[in-house]
């Protein structure tokens, strides 16, 4: 007769084990955070047993497989937030719809029923698609374990999510937005505008980060969900360049605040980091004294990539100025905005290779192709 039994992890969380008798010696199988999984896991187990089916049968219920997923996985592979929104999304959505199936037997159909449920509930498209995702990640780790021999989530149709319209700001909306704020918190968007970096590795910065003789940024580190964390990516941890006028707008702040090198640039009120609320409440202020419409803190990002496009600047330096993990994705959110950019570039190309004496190539009317 086996039995189950409970440790305390590190983090302080609870780890479950069955414990049964195999070939006459103990043999111990973690069953994730639940006490019900390793009960159920421990009954599974003696059937297999009793029946000579041990090792042959991989069935596991939804709710023990994502406890594997979530020990196994998510906690050795990803960053503390990250962990904690797979966690929210596992305990407050997946488990309570598919918790009690056999893992398995789950279906597309079953995958398309519960985008239904979810989108019944008043979720958004896009939230349910992020659900879909993490779904397809714990059938892509069932398989490798052998729980599964194909993933559900592969050929379901996924709700279509709105295109939501990119804002930013035109030169002219900087320059009152600059206008309008306070000495002590114009160095927050400006850093922002002018160098597109995201706004967790904003609020992580230290003077150390800053190289005011190279006029750049060394973006090392990045704060998320209240953990201090690498930035998101490996291309993320990068150099951003600084234009001369932000350069002067973080020395006098440094001047002003006293900063040392392991100083925060933009501390919060108790000198600790500033949280995203507080942030944005000081951004709103600044927007409604200029005038203008109220944005999300992103948006200055935005505004980053769509001046350095109209600038003409090339498109991989962008990429790596924001820290994109792939040209494609840098591509794919701003590339709508690059038609303007080329405004005037069949005749800056002509001028380029014939310069003045274009006008003394008439031949070049008559080359293939030309049109």
């Amino acid at each position: 007769m086996g039995y189950t039994y409970k440790k305390t992890a590190k983090d302080g969380s609870p780890r479950y084990y069955a414990i049964y008798k195999l070939n006459g010696r103990w043999k111990w199988e973690s069953a994730g955070r639940r006490k019900q999984a390793a009960e159920a896991l421990l009954k599974r187990r003696e059937m297999e047993i009793a029946t000579g089916t041990y090792g042959q049968v991989k069935d596991i219920q939804f709710t023990e497989l994502v406890d594997k997923f979530l020990e196994g996985y998510v906690e050795i592979r990803l960053k503390p937030r990250t962990i904690k929104d797979y966690s929210e999304v596992c305990e407050g959505h997946l488990i309570p719809y598919f918790g009690k199936k056999n893992a398995p037997a789950i279906t597309t159909g079953d995958c398309q029923a519960f985008i239904r449920h979810e989108l019944s509930k008043g979720l958004q498209p896009r939230t349910v698609n992020n659900f879909l995702t993490i779904l397809g990640k714990i059938f892509n780790q069932a398989i490798k374990w052998g729980y599964a021999e194909k993933n559900p989530v592969s050929n379901v149709d996924r709700p279509r999510q709105p295109q939501k319209e990119m804002d930013f700001l035109t030169p002219e909306e900087v320059r009152r937005l600059y206008d309008a704020c306070d000495p002590d918190f114009l160095p927050y968007p400006a850093c922002a505008i002018n160098t597109g970096v995201r706004q967790g590795e904003l609020l992580a910065m230290i003077y150390l980060d800053l190289d005011s003789e190279r006029k750049c940024i060394h973006v090392r580190r990045s704060i998320s969900g209240g953990y201090l964390t690498e930035p998101k990516s490996y291309r993320s941890r990068r150099t951003v360049m600084m234009t001369p006028s932000l350069c002067a707008i973080l020395a006098e702040h440094k001047a002003r605040t006293g900063g040392k090198p392991d100083d925060l640039v933009f501390p919060g009120p108790d000198g600790g980091y500033m949280s995203p609320h507080v942030l944005m409440g000081k951004f709103r202020k600044a927007l409604k004294a200029a005038g203008l419409r109220e944005i999300t803190w992103h948006s200055l990002r935005h505004t980053y990539a769509a001046l350095m496009i109209a600038l003409g600047e090339n498109i991989k330096f962008i990429q790596n100025q924001m820290g994109h993990s792939s040209i494609t994705t840098t591509l794919d959110r701003y590339g709508h905005l690059l038609p303007h950019a080329s405004l005037g570039v069949g005749e800056r190309l002509d001028n380029f290779i014939f310069g003045d004496d274009v006008e003394h190539y008439p031949q070049i009317s008559t080359w293939r192709g030309y049109v």
